[in-house]
Formats: C-alpha cells, structure tokens, sequence
C-alpha cells in the first residue's frame, strides 16, 4: 500500500509538474505574441511617415501629364472652373466653354471651338495666326504655344487635368477624346 501511495503521490507531482509546464508555455506564449505585436506596432510606427510620404507623392503627381506622349492627342473641355461674370469676358468664356486642344505629335497646335465670337477670332488671330507648334515643360506643367506669351499651366482638380491659361486666368476642366 505504501508502494501504491507513493506511486500516487510521484503521478499527481508529474501531472501538477506538466500542468505547470502547459501553463508557463501558454503565459511564455502570451508574452512571446505580445513582444511580437510590440515589435510590429513599433516598425509600424517608424515606417508610417514614409508610407504617408509615398501616398502624398502619388496623390500629387496622380493628374499630371507627365510626359508630352501623354499629352499627344484632342482634349476637350468638360467644363469651366470659376469662370468670370464680368460682361467684357462673356464672348472668351462662351469660346472656351465648347474649346477643343489638339496637340498633334509632330508639335502641330490646333485650337477649335464650336462658339466661335468675334473677340475669340481676334486672340486666336493674333496668337495663332501662322501653322504653330507646341512644347510641353514636364518641370513645370506648363503648355508653350508658339512664339507667343500663351501659356497653359497644367494642374489637377480631384485627379483631373485642368488647363490654366495664363492670360485670361480661365480654368478649364480637360477630358482626353483621342
């Protein structure tokens, strides 16, 4: 009996001891899984910045023409963006609102307009009033027309291009057609 007992005694002290085991390896595992959250959350942290830096860096340069093949082709005005009220620039805006852009990749420039007024025909004339080409500045988006001072600046609206024309000031909301 005293044999039995002890036998007892000796199994009860293992299974306490494996069960001891069990817990310690699921506290050690707790501990192990919460260093390791700690460890991602911390390289987490310290990569933040850069992923905030590449996703800005992608917003902006999303909507910018960034080489004259992208630029190649006819683009056409969806709308005007804060166009003037004032009366002396109706007959521009009435022109631009139904303006179409063809930059041809020979750097041949065409300007269309279904809307053609008489204040229109008289830039257009003094603008481009021989065959003229067109050169795009990636450096500084900007569109230049010939040897005269028309300038398009390229900027973005909501990921879309818009062609700012220096000397009228007008925005326009551009959609590529071909």
């Amino acid at each position: 009996m005293l044999y039995l007992e002890l036998i007892l005694k000796v199994v009860a002290i293992l299974l306490h001891l494996i069960f001891l085991r069990k817990i310690l390896a699921r506290k050690n595992a707790t501990i192990f899984i919460q260093n390791r959250c700690k460890q991602f959350k911390t390289r987490l942290m310290n990569r933040f910045p850069i992923f905030i830096l590449a996703l800005t860096i992608n917003f902006i340069s999303f909507g910018q023409i960034k080489s004259e093949s992208e630029l190649i082709g006819k683009w056409t005005v969806v709308k005007m963006i804060d166009k003037p009220t004032e009366a002396q620039f109706k007959p521009i805006v009435d022109a631009f609102e139904k303006c179409t852009f063809n930059f041809k990749a020979n750097n041949d420039f065409e300007l269309t307009t279904t809307n053609e007024t008489e204040l229109y025909k008289m830039m257009i004339n003094e603008v481009l009033n021989e065959e003229v080409k067109w050169r795009f500045n990636s450096s500084t988006q900007t569109i230049g027309i010939g040897n005269s001072i028309m300038l398009i600046k390229i900027e973005s609206s909501n990921e879309e291009p818009v062609f700012h024309i220096e000397e009228t000031g007008l925005n326009l909301l551009v959609k590529k057609i071909e």
